[in-house]
């Protein structure tokens, strides 16, 4: 929350990061969250921390994508639906 006099303004996601891989990943986060049940988790947990921020929540599934992609890569693994996520 930035705050200068009385107004009180939002902070915004950073635009420091790659846009390219930021707009990849979006449809597949909305997909994940319809579909897959710890995203789906994660997803709804931040929305019910504020229910007016539903962003906040796909670009943290954004995140969680990426990341997980990182690790299947990087380990040189398939992707294994009954993984146990820790969330």
């Amino acid at each position: 929350m930035s705050q200068s006099g009385h107004y009180q303004g939002r902070t915004r996601i950073s635009k420091q990061g790659n846009t390219r891989i930021r707009g990849c990943l979006y449809m597949p986060a909305l997909s994940a969250v319809r579909s897959n049940e710890p995203i789906r988790n994660l997803h709804l947990r931040i929305c019910e921390r504020n229910p007016h921020t539903k962003m906040k929540g796909i670009i943290a599934a954004m995140r969680k994508l990426l990341v997980l992609i990182f690790v299947l890569w990087k380990k040189d693994e398939p992707y294994d639906p009954n993984h146990v996520w820790q969330a």
